[in-house]
C-alpha cells in the first residue's frame, strides 16, 4: 500500500508517526551540530540524520504544513 493512498486511522497513525520521526531525526541532527559548534569542530551533514527522507514522507503523505 501507498503512503498516498491511506486514510481514515491509519493515516493519522501514520502520520502522527512520520512526525514523530521527523521530530526526532531534527533534534539529533541540532545537538549533534551544537555539540560540534561548541567543541570547534566541523558540525555534520544533515543527510547523516535522514531529516530530508521524513520530510519527504510527510509530504507524500500530504500532511506538510502549508506556508
Amino acid at each position: 500500500m501507498k503512503l498516498e493512498d491511506l486514510t481514515g486511522d491509519d493515516r493519522t497513525l501514520v502520520v502522527a508517526a512520520l512526525q514523530a520521526l521527523y521530530r526526532e531525526r531534527a533534534n539529533s541532527y541540532n545537538s549533534a551540530w551544537t555539540a560540534c559548534q561548541l567543541a570547534g569542530k566541523k558540525p555534520p551533514e544533515e543527510t547523516l540524520f535522514g531529516v530530508e527522507e521524513s520530510i519527504s514522507a510527510i509530504r507524500r503523505i500530504g500532511a506538510l504544513p502549508q506556508r
